[in-house]
């Protein structure tokens, strides 16, 4: 009889070889009543056992054991251990989720397998078979390595096929592999029973082809050619996984199989249905291998003209430049050989591709064959001239005969166009005399954007005082605040209106809810809106029953130390904590520290007296308060502290109702008469907002190889002490420079999702605070939720000024995508509301680009997507300050012509006609290259909208 002590030990000491022989000593009743107490065994990692091994030295009783040796004595045990389950769990289902728990880490040894194996046909035990398929079939495949061992060898012990899973194809591929190193992997393959079988589904599966890495593919081409494997099924199983599509790594697996497999013109034509799939693929190499194939067998004559046709109308919308122009040359010359008018039609598709040279070429070779298609050519460029704009449009003008004037028409004016038709073939093609020759009727007026569109600068003809005080105007056209249909500026075409900020979730309705909520924003990522309900909550709770807040709350209060979870503590023993912040802590912005002396306030109340109501809970999720609740509670003869009181007025919003004035004026607790003073003299005063370079600073004192003297500059924000009797952080209202400086150039992991809701007034004070912490965002060196907050940013009241336009210039070149597009919201939002100046913006982005802090790709990115949500003006505004620092640097940076491709779009749709001097010396330059020919174009775009003298 064997006792569970003994089997512990015997585990414990990784003996599988004794163990074994025991268990196969005993009856199936006897191993059955060891399971229970087995099912609580665990093994442990840092067990001393395992990190130290006996030492003859009498002074130096142990010595630490290798890694090595360590990882191998674990072995041994688990090895052990799952001997020991296998041979006393009663059900195969026990069996099966004891080998497969994650109690074990490692994989098991060969002579644990074998005595696994052996345990498992002793007389009694559960079906080997039914184990071994329940083990296959559930094995996950971040788990092939560690289980795939030994469920192979109990698949081949029942005589059973592996499934065809992820899981098991992984193990068996990678089991295969295990020996490459050793001997030739084409050899292994040759040798493996399971390789008919387990190989087609490896196409079938997704993400397995990132195990094909280059000996695989070289060995299943080689084993192809040899015949071991039939090729033409091996090619149906990579296109297949092609057309199917999967992520890049396995795509790119893929597409090197294919290359080595290498079809000819007659397997491309047998298969060109799927390869025309291919060419709508997110993954360009597969789209441009799929596009090569099927040139080729077209070159060979196997194809019709609706496959090519098909393969353009697939391939010529896509941003790809390579593939596009592949695409046209095919064109080209399918059209050499047939004037076929399908092909004619798809060609004219390129003339919507988002890149102005692309749709340019296709302009180009629609032009070459246009004569051969006479008036249904004609008839097709014309629809499609139809939807185009700026440049080339007037291009496209070029290639439609003059439409004749009618003589009962009025002559056109330079606001209007004038609708002609021009007979051709007697064919009526609808054209406007005036829309083939420029772009939109140009105003009539000849006032060009100049200067600065706030803050007292000139504008369009108008001098500005001030946010609202004027409209600026692009030739005569409102631009700054929307026009009349809803958008953004000429040609923004954007409707609707910013809808209103919304309300706060519903409070927080009971103590369960409570405890849930602070439990959640004890461990996971701030929450603002979450941290006020539960302010809130708070509050309200202990002041209805505080003994249950005190039950509910006390299971989750921390060890740990920090202002929210002291609060949490306070409220549930009584006793307020002083939070010790750590270094990195203390360097946090003062906004952080707004929200951390509230949080003191209340802790001190809960210990004393807990306060009725918080004055400064929002109504918003913007983060403004109710003014009338204010009042209120004021009027109430509640007595704030000062924290709570300077928050509430920070958080009123900038226009008050007249009646909440006049009862304010009553109020005589101090708080009440500190509240009507603040709205009698208008509020916290909108500061001066200055951006400037402070230069690199190094505090290092060993110099020699720090990097400070060739970091990027970056920009601060500063501003003037504001003159007020709050209770507020240190240098909440007050920016110096050095202090900026600082700011911006130390570490610090602050959360800044709440610091808008301290200042939703006042824009300029909280982007002011949030531009330093944006610029290692944009080196990529931040977290992406910095960028984030952008939109909510924006969304905050106020003037726009010198600070939010360097933050939306920082966040233009995120690192991250998802950081971009929170810049685009934040700009879109903003000049959808009509507060935008996009002259600042372009002016932050001229001083941050000779400080090499742009990535001028990432700017490209943004701006298109702004242009595309219809803010054409403004993004033209901005690139009229920008692109002037970029066309003077003695080298145009990477992507300068995708930048001008940009403007040229903005200019058409905004009728911009600015004369630009930068781009004129480099429209005009004699040598040619993408930067000339984009600078051409915009050139030739700002001069047609030029209105006629």
């Amino acid at each position: 009889m064997v006792t569970f002590p003994e089997l512990e030990s015997w585990i414990r000491a990784g003996d599988s070889g004794r163990l074994t022989a025991a268990l196969a000593d005993l009856d199936e009743p006897s191993r059955r009543s060891l399971a229970a107490q087995l099912k609580g065994l665990r093994l442990q990692w840092n067990d001393p056992e395992l990190e130290f091994a006996p030492h003859g030295d009498p002074r130096r009783p142990h010595t630490r054991r290798s890694y090595e040796e360590r990882t191998l004595r674990f072995q041994q045990r688990e090895g052990a251990l799952r001997v020991a389950g296998a041979a006393c769990l009663p059900r195969a289902a026990d069996i099966v989720s004891w080998l497969r728990s994650d109690r074990f880490w490692q994989a098991p040894l060969p002579h644990s397998v074998d005595a696994v194996v052996q345990v498992l046909r002793l007389p009694g035990r559960p079906s080997l078979p039914a184990i071994a398929r329940s083990l296959a079939e559930k094995m996950r495949p971040t788990r092939a390595d560690d289980q795939w061992p030994l469920i192979a060898r109990l698949l081949d012990e029942a005589e059973l096929p592996p499934p065809a899973t992820e899981a098991t194809l992984r193990g068996w591929m990678r089991r295969v592999g295990a020996d490459r190193y050793r001997k030739d992997l084409a050899d292994l393959l040759r040798a493996d029973p399971h390789l008919e079988s387990m190989l087609p589904h490896v196409f079938t599966i997704p993400l397995l082809g990132q195990e094909l890495d280059e000996e695989w593919t070289k060995a299943l081409t080689r084993l192809a050619a040899d015949g071991v494997l039939d090729r033409q099924a091996l090619l149906d199983g990579c296109v297949l996984r092609l057309h199917a599509g999967d992520r890049t790594g396995p795509l790119r697996r893929m597409v090197v199989l294919h290359r080595l497999l290498d079809p000819t013109a007659d397997e491309f034509a047998a298969r060109r249905g799927e390869y025309s799939g291919m060419l709508s693929s997110a993954d360009s190499t597969v789209a441009e291998l799929a596009l090569r194939g099927l040139r080729l067998a077209d070159d060979a004559g196997l194809l019709e003209s609706d496959t090519v046709a098909e393969a353009a109308w697939a391939i010529l919308p896509r941003k790809e430049k390579k593939l596009v122009r592949a695409q046209l040359d095919w064109l080209g010359a399918a059209l050499t050989r047939k004037a076929d008018p399908l092909l004619f039609e798809a060609l004219l598709t390129g003339l919507s591709n988002p890149g102005a040279d692309l749709a340019e070429r296709a302009l180009k070779l629609a032009g070459r064959h246009l004569p051969a298609f006479g008036p249904t050519g004609l008839d097709q460029l014309i629809r499609v001239t139809a939807s185009l704009q700026g440049d080339l449009r007037r291009q496209a003008a070029s290639l439609l005969p003059a439409a004749p004037a009618d003589p009962g028409t009025p002559a056109p004016t330079a606001t209007s166009t004038v609708s002609a038709t021009s007979a051709v073939g007697g064919t009526d093609i609808g054209a406007s005399a005036a829309s083939w020759t420029g772009v939109a009727a140009s105003p009539a007026s000849g006032a060009s954007v100049a200067e600065s569109a706030m803050g007292g600068a000139y504008v369009g003809g108008v001098t500005v005082s001030g946010p609202g005080t004027a409209t600026p105007t692009v030739g005569g056209t409102d631009i700054g605040g929307g026009n009349a249909d809803g958008g953004f500026g000429v040609g923004a075409g954007f409707a609707g209106t910013p809808p209103v900020a919304a309300p706060m979730p519903d409070p927080i309705a009971s103590i369960p809810e409570l405890a849930a909520e602070a439990k959640y924003l004890l461990y996971q990522a701030h929450d603002p809106i979450r941290f006020e309900l539960i302010m809130d909550g708070l509050v309200r709770f202990v002041a209805l029953d505080r003994p249950a807040v005190v039950r509910a709350l006390e299971p989750i209060v921390p060890q740990w130390s920090s202002a929210f979870a002291n609060m949490l503590r306070a409220v549930v023993t009584g006793q307020a904590a002083k939070w010790a912040p750590e270094a990195w802590e203390r360097k946090a912005g003062p906004p952080f520290w707004m929200a951390i002396r509230r949080m003191e306030e209340l802790a001190e109340q809960m210990c004393t007296t807990p306060p009725p109501a918080l004055l400064s809970t929002p109504a918003t999720v913007g983060g403004h308060v109710d003014p009338a609740r204010v009042l209120r509670l004021l009027g109430a003869g509640g007595e704030p502290q000062p924290y709570d009181l300077s928050q509430a007025l920070l958080r009123l919003p900038r226009q008050i109702d007249p009646a909440v004035r006049a009862a304010a004026a009553g109020l005589t607790s101090p708080a009440g008469r500190t509240f009507a003073g603040f709205i009698e003299s208008g509020g916290l005063p909108d500061p001066t907002v200055i951006t400037l370079d402070p230069g690199r600073r190094c505090t290092h004192r060993v110099r020699d190889h720090c990097g400070c003297a060739t970091r990027a500059r970056r920009r601060v924000v500063t501003f003037d002490a504001i003159k007020t009797d709050l209770t507020v952080q240190p240098y909440l209202l007050f920016q110096p420079a050095d202090v900026a400086a600082d700011q911006a150039n130390a570490y610090s992991s602050d959360r800044l999702a709440g610091w808008p809701m301290v200042f939703p007034s006042h824009r300029e004070l909280a982007a002011a605070h949030m531009q330093p912490r944006l610029v290692k965002a944009s080196e990529g060196k931040g977290a992406a939720s910095d960028i984030s907050v952008l939109p909510a940013l924006a969304a905050c009241d106020g003037p726009f000024g010198p600070a939010m336009a360097l933050c939306l210039a920082y966040g233009m070149s995120a690192a991250r995508p998802d950081g971009r597009l929170a810049t685009s919201d934040a700009f879109v939002d903003l000049a959808a509301r009509g507060v935008l100046d996009g002259t600042l913006v372009g002016r932050e982005l001229a001083a941050l680009h000779p400080a090499n802090v742009l990535v001028l790709k990432r700017v490209v990115d943004t701006l298109t997507q702004i242009l595309q949500a219809g803010a054409a003006t403004q993004v033209w505004m901005t690139l009229r300050e920008f692109l002037p620092a970029v066309l003077s640097a003695s080298k145009p940076p990477i992507g300068t012509p995708d930048l001008l491709l940009v403007a040229e779009s903005a200019a058409a749709a905004a009728s911009a006609h600015d004369d630009i001097p930068e781009l004129t010396a480099a429209a005009t330059r004699p040598t040619r290259n993408r930067v000339t020919a984009e600078a051409a174009r915009l050139h030739r775009t700002l001069t047609s909208n030029r209105p006629a003298t």
